[in-house]
C-alpha cells in the first residue's frame, strides 16, 4: 500500500501540461493510417502508442471491429486525425543519447515539428484524457520535477539525436548546458541561432521556436 501511494504521488508530481502545438486525441481509436517498413500502408482507427517502448499498435477496420495488434518492429510511423481535423504522428526511430553515441532500439517518439529537422517529443508516458487533452508523464527528477527530453533529426539521418531537455519546474539544473551542445553540434549552419542560445535569449523553453527558425534559415539555404 506504502509502494502504491508513493508511485501515485510521483505522477501527480511529474505531470506536465503540453502546449496546444503539441495535443493529442483523446484516449481511444481515431481515423488513422500504419506506415510499414516495406513501404505498405494500412488504414482504420489507430490507438495511439501509451509508452515509448510499445511493442504493438491497435488498429481497428472499422469503429465496431475488434482491435489487432500490429507489431511495431513492422512500422516506420502512424498518423491519427482527431475530431477537429489536426493530424498527430508518432515515429518509430532508432535514437542516440549524444552525437556519436551507441545507437538504440526503435521507440515510438511524438512529432512535434516536422521539417528539414524535425522535434520530437520523448517521455516515459503519453497520457492522454477522454477530454482530448494530453499530457506527458515522466517519472521526476528528484526534488527538481519532471523533465522531459527531446531529439531531433535532420534531413537525410535515419536515426534520432538527444537535442535538450526541458521543464516548467523551477531549479531544474544543466537544462542551458545541454541545449547549447547540442546547438554547436546540429545547428551550426546557423550561426546566428547558435549565438542566440549561447546568449540565453533563446532557451530550452523555446524549442518549437528554435527549429522554426533553423528550418527557416536551411530553407533559404537550399
Amino acid at each position: 500500500m506504502m509502494l502504491k501511494c508513493k508511485l501515485t504521488l510521483v505522477l501527480l508530481l511529474a505531470v506536465t501540461y503540453l502546449s496546444a502545438q503539441t495535443f493529442l486525441p483523446r484516449e481511444g481509436f481515431f481515423p488513422g493510417t500504419l506506415f510499414f517498413t516495406n513501404g505498405k500502408t494500412k488504414t482504420g482507427y489507430v490507438a495511439a502508442p501509451k509508452h515509448p517502448n510499445d511493442k504493438n499498435v491497435l488498429l481497428k477496420t472499422n469503429e465496431k471491429a475488434k482491435a489487432e495488434k500490429v507489431p511495431g518492429a513492422n512500422l516506420d510511423s502512424l498518423t491519427m486525425t482527431t475530431d477537429d481535423g489536426k493530424v498527430i504522428t508518432f515515429e518509430n526511430l532508432p535514437w542516440t543519447h549524444s552525437k556519436n553515441g551507441k545507437v538504440k532500439d526503435k521507440e515510438w517518439f511524438f512529432l512535434v515539428v516536422k521539417g528539414y529537422a524535425s522535434l520530437y517529443l520523448f517521455t516515459d508516458v503519453y497520457l492522454v484524457t477522454k477530454t482530448g487533452n494530453a499530457y506527458a508523464v515522466n517519472r521526476g527528477n528528484g526534488n527538481m520535477g519532471a523533465v522531459f527530453s527531446y531529439y531531433i533529426r535532420k534531413k537525410g539521418d535515419k536515426v534520432s539525436h538527444h537535442f535538450a531537455e526541458s521543464s516548467e519546474q523551477f531549479g531544474v539544473v544543466g537544462l542551458g548546458t545541454i541545449l547549447k551542445k547540442a546547438a554547436a553540434d546540429y545547428l551550426s549552419e546557423d550561426a546566428d541561432l547558435v549565438d542566440k542560445i549561447n546568449k540565453k535569449q533563446l532557451t530550452h523553453k523555446d524549442m518549437e521556436e528554435i527549429i522554426h527558425i533553423y528550418n527557416d534559415f536551411m530553407a533559404k539555404k537550399e
